[in-house]
This record gives C-alpha cells, structure tokens and sequence, in this order.
C-alpha cells in the first residue's frame, strides 16, 4: 500500500468539497512536529493519520483549508518507517496516481524536476494536474528519504491560479 495521501486526502476533499469556505488573510504554519512550513488563506484543520506502508507503520500529518477562491488547499506529509524501502520516483508517481484516483479524475501533465528548498537543499519532485469532474487540480510531491511532502490545491480557475501559484512557493522543509 504505497500511498500516503489517498484514503486522507479523499475523506478531506470530500468534507470541504461540500462546505462553504471564508475568505482569510494568509498565513504561515508550521506543522506539529516541526518538519514543515507553509501559506495558506485560511486556517488549516490539522489531522494525524498511523498507517501501514512498505509493510510498516507510517504516520502522516496533514493539514486542509477551504477559502472562498480556492476550494481545497492541502499540506501534508507522511514518514515511512526508517526500515521502509522507499523507491524515490515509484513514491511521488504512486501519491500522484492515487490523488486522481480518489478524485476520480485523470492525470493530464506531469513532470519530475529537482525541487530547491529555502537555503538550496534540493529534493527529487512531481508535479502533475488533474482533470477531474470538480475541475482542475494541481498537485506536488517532494521526497527527503523515507519522507514525502505534499501540497493540492483547486479546483483552479483564471481567478485563483495566482493565489494556487503563491502556496506552492510557501512549502519549506525544515532540517533540524
């Protein structure tokens, strides 16, 4: 079972999906544990997740908000156990399929890039849109060893591409 945000990220959407958003100033939170950062326009409600991945116990944290421009803006990550083997881009596809999946929708771009973290600390990525019958959204993972990173944001319009563009540029991994 190598997915860590598609039972999650589904039961979220489909809470927010059907609720009605506020609009909110941005702000800058910093996970629970510490291990990252991020904007967003609105308070985030914060759930952790145990789970099974690689045949190990994972933990996930993960964090949702809903704005009246953007209807679902997601933050998370999951740490898999530091016996896990952890296949770098099978992990960040595996998290992309599996989001379209629960949207019911499909993948029409993607892309792995080297991402560069605040400081230059560079991680393995995806990126990829989904076309789905809410609409569209977008989506990136990072991966820093037995740990996955990820932002979702949409549905996206002309009118909040700007505000989805700004909280993707927020995401900070914190080393300790």
């Amino acid at each position: 079972m190598r997915n860590m945000f598609r039972i999650h990220a589904l039961v979220l959407f489909a809470a927010f999906a059907l609720t009605g958003g506020a609009q909110a100033q941005w702000q800058e939170y910093t996970s629970a544990d510490g291990d990252f950062a991020f904007s967003m326009p609105g308070k985030p409600q914060e759930q952790r997740q145990t789970g099974t991945h690689y045949n190990l116990p994972s933990q996930s944290l993960l964090y949702v908000a809903k704005t009246s421009s953007i209807p679902f803006v997601f933050a998370g990550r999951t740490k898999y156990h530091n016996d896990a083997n952890v296949p770098l881009r099978g992990e960040l596809q595996a998290n992309a399929d599996n989001f379209a999946k629960a949207v019911n929708g499909k993948l029409i771009s993607q892309r792995f890039f080297t991402w560069t973290n605040v400081g230059g600390a560079t991680y393995e990525a995806h990126e990829s849109t989904i076309e789905a019958e809410r609409g569209s959204f977008r989506q990136l993972y990072v991966i820093d060893g037995k740990t996955v990173y990820g932002v979702i944001a949409g549905p996206k319009s002309s009118a909040n591409e700007a505000e989805i563009d700004r909280f993707f540029g927020t995401l900070r991994i914190i080393k300790r």
